[in-house]
């Protein structure tokens, strides 16, 4: 699947459009950034993050925040669905 933005000329020669049409970009959304984390979701990325690096030096992925995140998805999901 392919997402990709693409810029537009403006709607009726007005100078203040600037306008970015998006194509794909639902399908990778719903799939992959609208799903809930999981702590090893979390250790993949920081791996990922920690190996692919631009100019060498280190991404600021927040792994503490996202551990919070999946750590109180988790807790949620739990007592939701087990004492609901």
């Amino acid at each position: 699947m392919v997402a990709y933005g693409e810029f537009r000329g403006p709607f009726e020669k007005d100078k203040e459009d600037q306008r970015l049409v998006w194509y794909g970009i639902r399908y990778i959304i719903e799939t992959y950034v609208a799903r809930q984390w999981t702590v090893w979701d979390v250790e993949i990325a920081s791996k990922f993050f920690q190996t692919h690096n631009a100019g060498f030096t280190d991404f600021p992925f927040p792994k503490d925040l996202f551990m919070k995140v999946s750590f109180l998805f988790f807790i949620f999901y739990f007592l939701f669905f087990h004492f609901f």
